[in-house]
């Protein structure tokens, strides 16, 4: 046996090298992170074999699991669309969790990967397993019954098991009267004698080779959220008959001037000099054309009359006159409601216009085509999965462009999109499109009913005041324009004050170099935030006032920002809150914040924002001990127990302040960890472990 022994031990190690040399092209799957790691690991055990071979044994090599690692390797390498491997889901139904070894065809299949030997198979299908042990077919009703309650575009899954070993003909036919499709080698059930073979053999069964695992979707990819690229790589698991339904950001993309050609102007904001660059390496418009064809376009009331606002408000001549075309190809229904949505409503996790765009687009049971990643994220975190397709989010520009970078390509190459030519002009006509809108068009935005907003005040009602220091321009072509002393505001005239139809934000630009602490107050107050908490996407402009403010103006933006947006289940806006924590403040306001977090209830929205002030918050045992107390309290509460991101913070705060608490904290910590139900727990045992 040494001999052999040896020998088979040395193949092993070999086939787990060439498995992770099979992986590398694939990393970009999700999870094959996670099998790399897997064999890793064994190959880890079988070379410590190799240095001590008077250790081995033949149950090393039976027990091995490289084969089964190899069976899933191949069958990634071979699926056509695979998105995923090894991915946990819930069947909601009866709370059971499946790990499916390969998601397939962009989600629309389903591969569960066996390469135990076809004579165990058979004896276990035959009641002649050890206790306890499932057999295939129950497996198989196991995976049916979570892909009927993970439905991918609303319809199930296909469920596909491949035999790399083989399977009797019996149990492959009755697999395939379930509604499996079987992939394998088929045996003649009187060539598989209950005696051959080993019961021994492993099963690559991602339920017993996965360690529980969080259900969150990652989708925490910058540059594939704002590149376009999500809706291209859709398209060939959507149904060619599916409706869409558009929200308000998908609308804005698809008539800003950004995405028709006009992607290499300049601007001053850099929000919108980060979506140019953006939009010249990957064009969201073709993305959104390819999608759009030969389909029906619907939107929801709310997300109509909010579209038709902002391109009333902010819209260049251009961008209005392709609102009216795109208002023309839509159908606008009544807001609607369905259960996902309901539940987030329920919870407080959604407000507003959000609830009724989403709503509408799970009663009708087609996709919402949207930019808001982070909401769709922060919903799944919640166990709540919207069925939506995103792109990378565009902005309003025409208002805001200045020429073109001195050698830049023609506005034509920007993307192989061409500026849209208005009615009444030539290409050759340089003078700006008319801004009149025509009232007898059908879909016209001015003759849709305005949204419910306080009067404008006159403008001759407004100090005026002299431009921002700097002599700065507000993105117009026309040189400086003066700002609006907003402080001199009384707070309604305040809130009128942002709705006036001047040059580009004329208020954005008072507050952003203009405002004392007491009117950044106000303005937080009575403008700001009940936009955010309304569910309003936040313009370009409103993220640059923010961010801004929130530098000169710290302990406001916490006070009357980020504590109302954490208020609540689901954090409004998180991607604005990032940027406002991460851009804006500085360390020690950073610190305040986690105290202020930590000084009340723990919400899931704190617990997100939390997830992003950690890492740029300078460690300390004070912050460390503070943290621990108010983690500690709340693990017992249900609504993080089963929160992947609740653990995630458990784990981050061990690795960022794990080395300046005590023995008595850590346990705290270890006992905190323990009484969650997600994978993470066992990590952020690891990582106290490692302290010690």
């Amino acid at each position: 046996m040494a001999d052999t022994g040896v020998a088979r031990l040395d193949a092993k190690v070999r086939q787990g090298q060439e498995i992770l040399a099979q992986l590398k092209p694939l990393r970009h799957i999700e999870g094959c992170d996670k099998l790399a790691r897997k064999v890793s690991a064994e190959l880890k055990f079988l070379q410590k074999l190799q240095r001590k071979p008077h250790m081995l044994k033949e149950d090393h090599l039976r027990s091995s699991n490289m084969e089964s690692l190899q069976a899933i390797a191949d069958t990634l390498s071979a699926a056509e669309g695979a998105v995923a491997v090894l991915a946990a889901f819930t069947c909601p139904e009866t709370g059971e969790r499946v790990v499916v070894d390969v998601v397939a065809a962009g989600g629309a299949e389903w591969i569960k990967v066996i390469s135990r030997n076809p004579a165990a198979l058979q004896r276990v299908s035959l009641g002649q397993g050890e206790f306890g042990q499932r057999s295939t077919q129950e497996q198989a009703e196991r995976y049916l019954a979570a892909a009927d309650g993970n439905r991918h575009y609303f319809r199930p899954p296909t469920v596909r098991f491949v035999f790399s070993a083989g399977v009797g003909r019996r149990l492959a036919e009755r697999l395939r009267a379930r509604g499996v499709t079987v992939t394998g080698q088929c045996i003649d059930d009187e060539q598989l004698g209950v005696a051959a073979g080993s019961d021994s053999d492993s099963d690559s069964s991602a339920d017993e080779l996965e360690e529980e695992r969080e259900e969150t979707a990652p989708l925490d990819q910058e540059e594939a959220d704002n590149s376009g690229e999500r809706v291209s790589a859709t398209l060939g698991s959507l149904s060619p008959d599916s409706g869409l339904n558009l929200d308000v950001t998908a609308m804005l993309a698809y008539v800003s001037n950004l995405t028709n050609g006009h992607c290499h102007a300049s601007f001053s904001e850099p929000v919108l000099s980060q979506q140019a660059a953006w939009e010249r390496e990957t064009p969201v418009k073709p993305a959104l054309d390819r999608l759009f064809a030969g389909r029906q376009l619907v939107c929801c009331r709310s997300a109509e009359r909010a579209f038709v606002s902002i391109v009333n408000t902010v819209g260049g001549p251009s961008e209005q006159a392709r609102a009216r075309l795109l208002l023309q190809r839509l159908q606008v229904v009544e807001d609607r409601t369905a259960p996902a949505t309901a539940l987030l409503a329920a919870r407080g996790k959604v407000r507003g216009r959000s609830a009724a765009v989403f709503g509408t687009g799970e009663a009708l049971r087609i996709p919402t085509v949207t930019a808001n990643t982070g909401f769709v994220r922060a919903a799944a975190g919640q166990g709540v999965k919207l069925t939506a397709l995103t792109h990378g989010s565009r902005a309003l520009t025409e208002a805001k462009e200045h020429p073109p970078v001195e050698g830049a390509p023609a506005a034509a190459a920007a993307g192989g999109t061409q500026p849209v030519e208005d009615e009444g002009s030539s290409s050759s006509d340089t003078s700006p499109p008319s801004s009149d809108v025509d009232e007898s068009v059908p879909g016209s935005p001015d003759a849709v009913a305005p949204l419910s907003q306080p009067s404008p005040l006159p403008v001759s009602e407004l100090t005026v005041t002299a431009a921002p220091a700097g002599g700065g321009s507000t993105g117009a072509a026309d040189g400086p324009v003066a700002a609006v002393d907003v402080a001199a505001l009384e707070s309604q005239q305040l809130t009128d004050a942002s709705h006036l139809r001047l040059e580009p934000n004329l208020v954005l630009v008072a507050a952003d170099a203009a405002l004392d602490a007491p009117t950044a107050a106000r303005w937080l107050q009575h403008t700001l935030t009940p936009k955010l908490l309304s569910g309003e996407m936040p313009s370009a402009e409103l993220v640059s006032a923010l961010v801004g403010l929130s530098g000169r103006h710290p302990e406001q933006i916490i006070e009357h920002c980020l504590l109302p947006l954490t208020a609540g289940e689901l954090l409004t806006c998180d991607d604005l809150a990032t940027r406002l924590v991460t851009e804006g403040l500085q360390e020690t306001h950073r610190t305040q914040l986690v105290r202020r977090l930590c000084g009340r209830p723990l919400s899931p929205a704190a617990v997100s924002l939390l997830l992003s002030l950690l890492p740029v918050c300078p460690p300390s045992a004070d912050l460390a001990t503070t943290l621990t107390d108010r983690l500690e309290s709340s693990a017992a509460e249900e609504q993080h127990r089963s929160s992947a991101a609740f653990a995630r913070l458990l784990l981050l705060t061990v690795q960022r302040t794990g080395h300046l608490l005590d023995a008595g904290e850590r346990a705290r910590l270890a006992a905190a960890a323990e009484r969650g139900r997600t994978a993470l727990r066992r990590a952020v045992q690891a990582a106290l472990r490692k302290l010690e």
